[in-house]
């Protein structure tokens, strides 16, 4: 009996694939970047973070900003 209740307050599925396209497109209105470019931005970020890495420590003295 507690799992047919648990059923009926799950959301069906066509309702919730409403919500996300809802959500995404709102998201997309407010400037927000897709799953995609997001993963592009995260390969980016990847690859600036190794190349500082390989260019070793900031040198420090009074000229450096």
């Amino acid at each position: 009996m507690l799992n047919k209740g648990l059923r009926a307050l799950t959301p069906l599925p066509a309702f919730e694939d409403v919500l996300d396209q809802r959500v995404a497109a709102a998201l997309r209105r407010l400037g927000f970047p897709d799953a995609v470019e997001l993963a592009r931005m995260r390969e980016q970020i990847t690859d600036l973070q190794q190349r500082l890495e390989a260019l070793g420590p900031a040198p420090k003295g009074r000229d450096c900003r």
